[in-house]
């Protein structure tokens, strides 16, 4: 483990997006020597709601990837016009940089039940990069958490899957090529969460004392909850759209 550990960091690079809700942090990892990087989409867009009361979705404008401590401008490049990169939860990024390190894309199909896997990331928007290992829990196809009527190949590993892991890679130990994109942690109240906060950051006396505190209580619960599994889809919505732009994988 060690030596795949070293293999997969200089590879995986620390993502920043800004948006009008703040900073988003994940993870993301190279997959060419020209600097393309493959993330999840939730990390690197946001939501608005608009005069008839319906979500819009829109990428950020300023999105940064942390390669070994030097940050480069990173900008969104596949067709964001279908909706596979929503439903499928992934974007693909390009830094301006050539000679880049990167990770060997495998399929869904090389794991099974039982395969032990790995992953590495920056959970809880630490500035290391931290390695995690476990097992193929379940392979199966599950509703994707942006539309519940299409269903996305998925792998389910017994991790602890925490915030700012999104969009990292899920590696075969045995191949030590990518065969998902970590998404989703279980034990997930953000949607339930995020119905306070909206509902707390409405008050008129926005700023009092209960509204403060709750949304600290808020904000400690998201971070926080996490009951040691995860959910990593296929890497082959990726590789589609990376063939769809013209490259060889």
């Amino acid at each position: 483990m060690t030596k795949l550990a070293s293999t997969i960091k200089p590879a995986v690079v620390r993502i920043e997006a800004q948006s009008p809700q703040g900073t988003s942090v994940g993870t993301g990892f190279l997959v060419s020597t020209q600097g393309h990087v493959i993330t999840c989409w939730h990390v690197v867009s946001f939501y608005s709601i608009d005069n008839n009361g319906a979500l819009q979705f829109d990428y950020s404008n300023n999105i940064t990837a942390n390669l070994n401590g030097k940050l480069h401008r990173a900008d969104v490049i596949h067709r964001q016009t279908t909706d596979g990169p929503y439903t499928s939860d992934f974007a693909v990024l390009k830094i301006d940089l050539s000679g880049t390190p990167y990770l060997s894309l495998g399929d869904y199909d090389d794991v099974e039940q039982g395969d032990e896997v790995c992953f590495m990331g920056y959970p809880r928007a630490y500035a290391e990069a931290f390695f995690g290992a476990g097992h193929v829990s379940a392979l199966r196809s599950v509703p994707s958490h942006f539309n519940q009527m299409i269903k996305i190949d998925a792998i389910e590993i017994d991790a602890s899957i925490n915030k700012g892991n999104s969009g990292g890679p899920l590696v075969d130990s045995d191949t030590g090529k990518v065969v998902g994109i970590v998404t989703l942690r279980h034990g997930d109240i953000t949607p339930a969460l995020r119905e306070l906060r909206d509902y707390f950051s409405s008050w008129p006396k926005k700023g009092g004392l209960l509204e403060t505190t709750a949304l600290e209580l808020i904000n400690l619960a998201e971070r926080n909850t996490n009951i040691g599994l995860g959910t990593a889809i296929s890497i082959r919505y990726a590789k589609d759209e990376l063939k769809a732009l013209g490259f060889k994988v």
